[in-house]
């Protein structure tokens, strides 16, 4: 060990609230998986000199001082690529048929699971102590992703011919790594380096020390301010007495729908996590239907939580974990896709109208954290609870969609959210060239995460029909 660097306090309060906290990413190439030896010497090559790679995450030291003590990471003299990328796993097509085939917890050893069961296993599972927390799994038989959403209609009418299918035969790349040592534009930036083609330069974030100036505490308004920001939202919709179970959904948006959402009235300009907002709010309705109170009022709205990268154009490329998250009422009750999308992009514009400094988690934080360990704790135990943030959406676009893995083209590319406790359920989404996957990460009841995936493709394609 060289050296130690203090964790940032939100990047602590990730490994302090007991889940997991494993983010991921996966890439679909074309052709036969590159031989093992071969991937692990691209991966030393690419990625051998990048700092944030060789960080361990060391625990607060034991006996007393356990309580006031903090993580911090460990700079090692490197990884070793036999260890990082792990063993070629066998799948035997992307998802089961029937959800309730899903086993918790399954390593993908057996060739009988499914791509989506596979990642279940992984992202419920914590990285290995005593080595950087990230990983690569290697994945053979990957037949294809299933569409959701389905729009031949408008495709055809545009004369667009369709890209959905995956060739079978294809394979995967799983990068998985916990969310304090990356986000998920750090692992886009890691793909990318990894790619064929001359390496993008990058530069490892690493924490700053905690010390801020001192400035006098107004107790009362800091309390009021934290009340306010860790107020409940409503629970997720669905049945409360079914046990949780941990689901991956990975399905494939038709670009044709996204483009045709777009170009409505209420669409022209829409990013794409404006409509993977709404499409969570439509999916919440039209899975679970319209939620009241016993008296016959709207219940209140599931929160969702939203993240937010605090990188500039000069830092886009620097490695760690560097988002913030703002929390908003999902308009789930809104009746129709068409106000629900344009309740969306009002909630997100209002949200970037606030500046950066007010959209910062670190903020709430940061401020919590002069007052005490207890309030940090405190904060840690609500803020990851479903009734701070039922739901998580991420949006992401990979802006090189024509690039290989030794010659092998890069078909399309997933995002992974982590896995909340359960009765929470995460949406992520990657645009990649003419193709928009949606992974769903639940801890809800069997068979909610394929259920709302073609929600989300359903809710697509009634936006679509409006055109």
């Amino acid at each position: 060990m060289d050296n130690y660097i203090d964790l940032s306090l939100v990047d602590e309060l990730l490994t302090r609230n007991g889940l997991a906290e494993t983010v991921g990413f996966v890439a679909f190439f074309a052709g036969d998986l590159p031989d093992l030896g071969t991937l692990r010497a691209r991966v030393a090559e690419r990625w051998g000199g990048e700092t944030r790679l060789r960080l361990v995450l060391e625990p607060p030291p034991n006996g007393y001082r356990r309580l006031t003590g903090r993580p911090r990471w460990a700079v090692t003299d490197g990884f070793d690529p036999a260890e990082h990328v792990l063993p070629v796993a066998e799948v035997a097509g992307p998802a089961a048929e029937d959800p309730a085939a899903n086993s918790e917890g399954n390593d993908g050893g057996n060739p009988a699971g499914s791509l989506d069961e596979l990642i279940a296993g992984q992202l419920c599972r914590p990285m290995p102590a005593g080595s950087p927390p990230w990983r690569l799994l290697p994945v053979r038989g990957v037949q294809g992703v299933r569409a959701v959403g389905d729009v031949h209609g408008v495709e055809e009418a545009r004369g667009v011919p369709d890209v959905r299918g995956v060739p079978d035969g294809g394979f995967a790349l799983v990068l998985l790594a916990h969310h304090a040592l990356l986000d998920g534009s750090s692992l886009m930036t890691l793909f990318r380096l990894l790619l064929d083609g001359p390496a993008e330069p990058t530069r490892s974030m690493l924490p700053q020390p905690r010390r801020a100036p001192k400035r006098q505490i107004d107790l009362a308004r800091l309390i009021r301010a934290l009340n306010a920001e860790l107020r409940p939202g409503g629970p997720l919709p669905g049945p409360r007495e079914s046990p949780a179970h941990t689901e991956v959904a990975l399905a494939v948006l038709d670009h044709a729908s996204v483009r045709a959402a777009r170009s409505l009235p209420s669409g022209a300009g829409a990013t794409l996590s404006e409509l993977l907002l709404c499409c969570a709010a439509g999916a919440l309705r039209s899975a679970y239907g319209h939620t009241e109170t016993a008296d016959g009022r709207d219940a209140a709205p599931v929160q969702a939580s939203i993240p937010v990268d605090l990188r500039t154009r000069e830092t886009a490329h620097e490695l760690g974990n560097i988002v913030s998250a703002v929390r908003v009422p999902l308009p789930s009750h809104t009746p129709t896709p068409h106000a629900r999308l344009t309740a969306c992009r009002q909630l997100l514009t209002e949200v970037r109208s606030r500046g950066r400094e007010e959209n910062d988690v670190t903020r709430i934080v940061e401020a919590a954290n002069r007052m005490g360990p207890w309030v940090l704790a405190s904060i840690a135990a609500r803020g990851y609870s479903p009734a701070y943030a039922a739901v998580g959406t991420t949006a992401l676009k990979w802006r090189n969609p024509q690039c290989a893995l030794d010659h092998r083209p890069l078909l399309r590319i997933a995002a992974l959210p982590p896995l909340h406790r359960p009765g929470t359920v995460n949406f992520g989404a990657v645009a990649c060239g003419r193709t928009v996957t949606l992974a769903v990460v639940s801890h809800a009841e069997r068979g909610a995460a394929r259920r709302l995936a073609d929600a989300v493709g359903h809710e697509l394609e009634l936006l679509a029909a409006q055109v």
